[in-house]
């Protein structure tokens, strides 16, 4: 009882108060989630480099870790700027620049930069895309950069090999993409997350 005694204006200035307080409260378990994620994807590579750090001064005239550590110091490093690059997308996203675009052509280029590693992972590519030339009105760099997110999500969700489908259709100026894979699809735990950054 005690919460509703004051006036009208006391009582919605107090519910305002609250909702200010969750609000904020909500900010922080978000910062919370974010540098906690953060940590642990840059703590992986520089537990890499550093191992191979420590390392370097016995093994400096040894050709087979030399050439070993370049190759992994170069990929960690570039795990690094990746995130980075991530973090300031993030934080300041570019505008998008909507033009005219032949969607099935965007998803072919996004497949065709992914062929190696396809093949590589032993993953098959079914490739249904529509005869239509259709066109949607898009960023075609922020689209391709969500298709090419939710194909490298599918070959990880493999890694014993499998099968990728993608399929277009257009039915009565509706146009469809539909992405399945084989792989082990998502935690029931970890669905409620996949919206959040990092």
């Amino acid at each position: 009882r005690s919460l509703f005694i004051g006036t009208q204006q006391e009582i919605a200035a107090e519910n305002e108060l609250l909702r200010k307080e969750v609000t904020q409260s909500e900010k922080h378990k978000a910062v919370a989630a974010l540098a906690s994620g953060i940590a642990h994807e840059v703590r992986n590579p520089l537990t890499a480099l550093k191992t191979f750090y420590e390392h370097f001064p016995q093994k400096k005239n040894d050709p087979e870790f030399l050439a070993k550590f370049t190759q992994i110091a170069g990929k960690e490093i570039g795990r690094i700027e990746g995130l980075i690059q991530q973090l300031l997308d993030f934080a300041k996203p570019s505008p998008p620049s909507f033009r005219e675009t032949d969607i099935n052509k965007l998803i072919q280029d996004t497949l065709d930069l992914l062929a190696n590693k396809l093949e590589t992972n032993h993953i098959e590519l079914n490739q249904h895309l529509s005869p239509n030339n259709y066109h949607l009105k898009l960023d075609p760099n922020q689209f391709k950069q969500a298709l090419l997110n939710i194909f490298l999500n599918a070959i990880d969700a493999m890694p014993t090999g499998g099968t990728l489908t993608v399929r277009t259709t257009l039915h009565s100026s509706r146009f469809t993409i539909n992405i399945a894979d084989t792989g082990s699809g998502i935690a029931p735990e970890d669905l409620k997350h996949i919206f959040e950054p990092f």
